[in-house]
């Protein structure tokens, strides 16, 4: 059986949420891409997010918080470099930011 969210959680995810109302900017910084896009995709706040940015909401991302953005996000922790590419978040279309290339 696998269970839904803590209500912690939960309610850590709708106060998130809520506060993009009064964002005068959103920032992502390093990290998994991957991760990051596998935790954000199809969610709700994704979609608020996308939708505020649409209407003028600031992005900053660095490292991971902008490579998370392509169509494919490279997974750090992968074991072999064929399973190392993952689904991104598909908002920049087909390009790939490698914020680290030398390190690939």
């Amino acid at each position: 059986m696998i269970a839904g969210p803590s209500p912690a959680y939960a309610s850590a995810a709708l106060s998130a949420l809520r506060g993009l109302d009064d964002a005068s900017l959103i920032s992502f910084s390093g990290g998994n891409p991957a991760r990051l896009a596998a935790i954000l995709d199809g969610t709700p706040f994704w979609s608020a997010l996308v939708a505020a940015v649409s209407d003028g909401l600031p992005y900053a991302g660095c490292s991971a918080g902008v490579s998370a953005l392509c169509d494919t996000a490279f997974d750090n922790e992968a074991r072999r470099m064929r399973d190392a590419w993952k689904p991104g978040l598909r908002a920049l279309g087909p390009v790939l930011v490698a914020p680290h290339w030398d390190a690939i």
